[in-house]
């Protein structure tokens, strides 16, 4: 699963970066470089008509609310537009950066692997990789 939507979260330096998931899921990516692995054994659903925003209901079941409503404060408060990218990142906690996008980034990512399980679930995939 991919998705253009869920590159739009910007973390700085991390290690988690939009640069790591474009180098191995991306268009040029390596997991579609038939060289280097067996993509024909791998089926992209990109359609963003097909990868929805999880809803809040399916999110709280796995996460407290105080946590949800949390982040998407923090997010919501961070700048869209600063000179480096740098400027525009907040912290959730000591590791996880996150940008004015993040919130909405993670409820289409939850959104995918809601959508990937129930592919595996309803036997249209043996497995899924996110």
């Amino acid at each position: 699963m991919y998705g253009f939507t869920i590159i739009a979260h910007l973390t700085g330096k991390h290690q988690e970066s939009r640069d790591r998931l474009l180098c191995i899921a991306g268009p040029l990516g390596i997991l579609r470089q038939p060289a280097e692995f067996n993509s024909k054994d791998i089926e992209w659903e990109e359609n963003e008509e097909i990868l929805k925003r999880a809803s809040l209901s399916d999110v709280l079941r796995v996460h407290d609310y105080r946590y949800i409503q949390h982040l998407k404060q923090l997010c919501e408060a961070l700048p869209k537009e600063g000179k480096e990218e740098e400027d525009r990142l907040g912290k959730l906690d000591n590791d996880s950066p996150i940008s004015k996008d993040s919130f909405e980034v993670a409820m289409y990512a939850a959104g995918a692997v809601i959508h990937a399980v129930d592919r595996v679930m309803t036997g249209c995939n043996r497995y899924l990789i996110d």
